[in-house]
């Protein structure tokens, strides 16, 4: 006699893809969002990264997905992005010069007498600018000349030759020192950039010293170093470069400028 056993369906299959899709937005929108001008893509990839997340979250709390772990990386990568994104935003913004009627004026004469007493040449309409771009609020000094802005004395040296271990790339040495009673934040991506002679302006790169500066806060009263490096190639332009510390999250249009001939 043959006994009949009931038969037992197959569970069904998981539905993890919405999880590790908003994994892999969440990772590609955060490493993006870091990176000046393109970044603006990390906008989409970030958002669809949370709305992934939250759907693979949903359908983990119904049983038709187990990698919860996955969904809750992606959320945390995404937000983080999104964060990121919108740091930008507000830096961008604060350095962004006012344009309301009557007030401009004000603003340039007012910060006219902090600028003297740092040596600064301020661009006037009988004076030429002492590089392209600059204008009567940047604080310009030759190169290893030291800068006060906002109580953090700064100073970037001559431009040199970097490493060359991973491509042609040239290094300033820079330090700061912490005047405030407040702690102040230094970043070596965001905060520093090169102008070539032709205008064209290059963000800093992690790569071309063994004593990269490095991102961080400055205790009251304390100070770091570290060099600054810029990718360069054998056919750049000859003439004045010009190093400009231009710090993102700060409610101001002050820059300051080093004037290097290369």
């Amino acid at each position: 006699m043959t006994t009949n056993y009931p038969h037992t369906p197959p569970p069904p299959a998981r539905e993890n893809g919405l999880g590790t899709t908003a994994l892999v937005f969440g990772i590609i929108g955060l490493l993006f969002a870091f990176i000046p001008i393109i970044g603006v893509i990390a906008w989409p990839l970030v958002i669809l990264g949370l709305i992934f997340a939250v759907l693979g979250l949903i359908k983990v709390s119904s049983g038709r997905a187990d990698n919860k772990g996955t969904a809750i990386a992606g959320a945390v990568t995404s937000g983080l992005g999104l964060m990121v994104c919108f740091a930008w935003v507000l830096g961008i913004a604060a350095n962004m010069p006012s344009t309301t009627s009557g007030s401009s004026t004000s603003t340039v004469a007012a910060a006219a007498p902090s600028l003297s007493t740092l040596g600064a040449a301020p661009a006037t309409n009988n004076q030429p600018a002492a590089f392209p771009g600059a204008t009567s609020q940047d604080v310009v000094q030759q190169a290893g000349s030291p800068a006060n802005l906002d109580g953090v004395t700064v100073v970037a040296g001559p431009l040199r030759p970097g490493d060359g271990v991973l491509g042609h790339t040239v290094c300033t040495p820079v330090s700061y020192q912490n005047s405030q009673s407040t702690p102040v934040s230094f970043n070596l991506l965001f905060d520093w950039k090169l102008q070539d002679p032709n205008g064209a302006i290059t963000s800093a790169t992690v790569f071309g010293s063994k004593h990269m500066l490095q991102s961080g806060q400055i205790a009251p009263g304390g100070q770091t170093s570290g060099d600054v490096c810029f990718d360069a190639s054998n056919g750049s332009p000859s003439g004045q470069y010009v190093v400009l510390y231009d710090p993102t999250f700060r409610f101001t249009s002050e820059r300051i400028a080093w004037l290097n001939a290369r």
